[in-house]
């Protein structure tokens, strides 16, 4: 093997790694929009039908803010550590 290819190899290897991480906020962070999103219209549904504003944003806080808090980076990370270990 040519210094080249491991070269090429730990270059792939470390880019890789960078490519992961700014895939995985990317896709957390549009998780974060979808969620906020259709909480958004889920309240704007709830005022056309004539629930008041104030009683409409408490009920979709609550759900909203539990996926929210969910798709935190440090909320995963301790996530993942709780998991069992074989």
């Amino acid at each position: 093997m040519t210094a080249r290819a491991i070269a090429s190899i730990v270059w792939t290897g470390l880019t890789g790694g960078t490519k992961l991480i700014v895939k995985l906020l990317w896709t957390l962070n549009r998780a974060k929009a979808q969620v906020k999103k259709g909480a958004k219209s889920f309240r704007k549904e709830l005022v056309e039908y004539g629930i008041p504003d104030d009683i409409a944003w408490n009920i979709t806080s609550s759900f909203a803010d539990p996926g929210i808090e969910m798709l935190k980076v440090q909320n995963l990370v301790k996530l993942v550590r709780e998991l069992p270990h074989d």
